[in-house]
């Protein structure tokens, strides 16, 4: 009898924790109506902007340019620095590229600057040959045979002088501030962060959850790795971002999952072991897989 008592206790035990854990993963899906779309970062390195782009979209309710939000960040005097020549592959600091952004002259509305008829991957790699920093803009436009497409049409010969004697990426900065004239401007926004070296990953995706029953989205950066590895991989290092749109209680594993909007177009990753939407690119991870690779949250919060 003593024994049955102890299973019978056990079993309770038990069940009172899965129905806990189902109890408090309450379905939630936050729209991306106004975010950018899936865009593929391809030849750049700028996830971060990716997913910043998405939470200053949803909250200003129109998608907004991530190139824009990264030629400010990588052209803005506490960033810069001359001996990079190449920032297409550099990465950034997630809270840092939010604060800019809002320090900033406002962002460019993403349809400004859809130069190549909504194919991000090839905007990615258009942007990758005008931020050279050994060609002229003129030789660019001449060897890619784009002097008869939007926007290089419409620049005038002594701008285009002007445009030639920059180099790098400033290129392209002038290019959207040709192309935007009058940018966007956001409303006013805290910033909020929480890191691994502040808090154990279990309050980080305590603070996930509580932004999500606001229906509010976060930024996330972890370990890219994790996305492609089995579900033992464990690795808190922040070489990736990524915006979470969702959250669900998956009954075949018992466990939450949190919906990652990625930045790699609408394809899942190969060889992936978790659950991703072809048609969106989004990926499903689960709750205990999320904290054992979680580096970092951020999130917008607006004035009142």
């Amino acid at each position: 009898m003593r024994i049955l008592a102890v299973l019978l206790k056990i079993f309770l035990l038990i069940f009172s924790f899965q129905t806990f854990a189902e109890d408090s993963c309450t379905d939630i899906s936050i729209s991306t109506e106004n975010m950018p779309k899936n865009n593929n970062q391809n030849e750049h390195n700028w996830c971060v902007f990716w997913t910043g782009a998405d939470l200053f979209s949803y909250y200003e309710k129109t998608p907004l340019s991530s190139y824009d939000l990264a030629l400010q960040y990588f052209n803005n005097d506490i960033v810069r620095t001359e001996e990079i020549s190449d920032y297409s592959d550099n990465g950034a600091n997630m809270s840092a590229a939010l604060i800019l952004g809002l320090q900033g002259k406002g962002l460019c509305l993403e349809s400004q600057i859809n130069f190549t008829d909504s194919d991000w991957s090839e905007l990615s790699i258009l942007f990758k040959k005008i931020s050279s920093p050994t060609k002229k803009l003129s030789q660019i436009i001449c060897q890619n045979n784009l002097k008869d497409t939007i926007p290089f049409k419409s620049i005038p010969k002594n701008i285009l002088k002007i445009l030639d004697k920059l180099s790098g990426d400033k290129k392209t900065a002038a290019l959207l501030d040709i192309t935007c004239g009058k940018r966007f401007q956001l409303g006013k926004y805290g910033v909020g962060s929480r890191t691994i070296e502040q808090y154990p990953p279990e309050k980080i995706v305590e603070k996930l959850d509580f932004l999500l029953s606001k229906n509010n989205p976060a930024s996330i950066s972890y370990d890219w790795d994790f996305i492609k590895s089995n579900k033992d991989y464990t690795k808190k290092e922040s070489n990736h971002s990524s915006t979470i749109i969702g959250r669900r209680f998956n009954k075949d594993i018992n466990e939450c999952e949190y919906k990652i909007k990625d930045s790699a177009g609408n394809r899942c990753p190969k060889n992936s072991i978790y659950e991703c939407d072809k048609m969106h690119g989004t990926i499903w991870v689960p709750r205990n897989n999320l904290i054992n690779n979680i580096y970092e949250v951020n999130w917008l919060v607006r004035a009142i």
